[in-house]
């Protein structure tokens, strides 16, 4: 889902783009309709397959929840009663339950992190093509506002209540 994720919004920029060439190029009526019609028919296409990709990965992430919850249900039904009823047990069932979405955040955080790296190497490289001054402010600013919210952040942690 990662390359549709990053896809949608350059098609967007690309529509844009592409509306105001046409415009001040003195285009015709069919042509820009024309281009306007293939990239938005890209951006449905795309917008799809995103949200399929979605769908899917979401069943997956259920899929794995309900199998590791049956598996800690049979575990629980199958216990000892004495061991269920001491403290020892229920800590050992409340951490065997607190486990079971890891998976989920493991997978939702894989595909955020590849979803971001594929749209950081395609901003990077259409930036430095415009100029690399731009990319040079962009990297700078992020920077700055990373450490600010670490700042901010570690302030209102800080602070009592």
């Amino acid at each position: 889902r990662a390359p549709f994720v990053v896809l949608i919004p350059f098609l967007s920029i690309y529509l844009s783009k592409e509306v105001v060439s046409a415009v001040t190029a003195g285009s015709t009526v069919e042509s820009l309709l024309l281009t306007i019609g293939i990239i938005s028919v890209g951006l449905i296409l795309c917008g799809i397959c995103e949200k399929y990709l979605s769908a899917a990965l979401h069943r997956f992430l259920m899929m794995t929840d309900l199998h590791w919850q049956i598996i800690l249900f049979d575990k629980t039904v199958s216990m000892d009663y004495e061991n269920l009823e001491n403290q020892d047990g229920l800590t050992k069932l409340g951490n065997c339950g607190n486990d079971q979405s890891n998976t989920r955040i493991v997978a939702e955080t894989v595909s955020s992190f590849v979803s971001s790296i594929i749209g950081i190497v395609s901003y990077a490289g259409l930036l430095i093509t415009l100029s690399p001054l731009v990319l040079l402010v962009v990297v700078i600013t992020t920077i700055a506002g990373f450490f600010f919210i670490k700042a901010t952040r570690e302030m209102v942690l800080q602070k009592p209540r």
